[in-house]
């Protein structure tokens, strides 16, 4: 028989892993005054993002060793996400951090909507919020080594995986492959290590429907590709 955790028993670890993302988020909050050199990914997004800023995507950066070209083997999507905020502020540190919020304030208005595909409470969407961005592991990944486009990344997944979830079950609409096109071509453009594991998911959907649907998806993934060709092929 199926045993239900009720809503009461998630008041207390949404309170304590919500006390543990908002003390994490004060605190990395020095680095808009001061480079985070001791946080060692994120020093070096920070200065990708910089070079990207001032010589453009895939523009050529002659001022660092003996130059290259911006982006043109790293994903770009979380650059172009968080350029918005630099052409407002004009200010590094502050752009990175309000990109790390709103990627944080996205994902949990993601869980948010999509979670109500499979019937989760108010309650439990946000308990998987906090479950997921305060775990221990994503904790290191963001606040100890600033994998911020790997976050960016996983916000993606979240809506991506709701879909695989719901749609196992329920005939493939238009507003899966509008949404499978989008989210699965960003995860492309965002982090070449979570694109395996995304793959997986899609590998099982696939695997329990008919010929016709297999038929869509792989379609989807083929349109997918080529949205983010003018990063692929150089």
């Amino acid at each position: 028989m199926e045993s239900k955790i009720e809503d009461k028993y998630l008041y207390f670890p949404i309170i304590l892993l919500a006390g543990v993302l908002l003390y994490k988020l004060i605190k990395l909050s020095k680095m808009l005054y001061y480079f985070p050199f001791n946080i060692g990914d994120l020093a070096q997004r920070m200065a990708q993002f910089f070079l990207f800023a001032k010589y453009g995507f895939l523009g050529y950066v002659p001022t660092w060793y003996n130059g290259f070209i911006s982006l043109k083997s790293y994903p770009p999507l979380w650059y172009f996400f968080t350029y918005p905020f630099y052409s407002l502020t004009k200010n590094l540190n502050l752009s990175v951090y309000l990109s790390l919020i709103s990627t944080l304030v996205i994902a949990l208005l993601f869980i948010l909507y999509f979670g109500r595909l499979v019937n989760l409470s108010m309650t439990k969407r946000i308990a998987l919020f906090f479950l997921f961005f305060s775990s221990p592991l994503l904790i290191d990944q963001i606040f100890n080594i600033g994998k911020l486009p790997e976050l960016f990344g996983w916000m993606l997944f979240i809506p991506l995986f709701f879909l695989f979830v719901y749609y196992k079950d329920n005939k493939l609409d238009l507003k899966f492959f509008i949404w499978f096109i989008l989210l699965y071509s960003g995860i492309l453009l965002t982090h070449p290590f979570l694109w395996p594991g995304v793959s997986f998911f899609l590998l099982s959907l696939l695997l329990v429907k008919n010929q016709k649907e297999r038929f869509y998806i792989i379609i989807s993934i083929i349109l997918s590709i080529l949205m983010v060709s003018f990063w692929l092929v150089p």
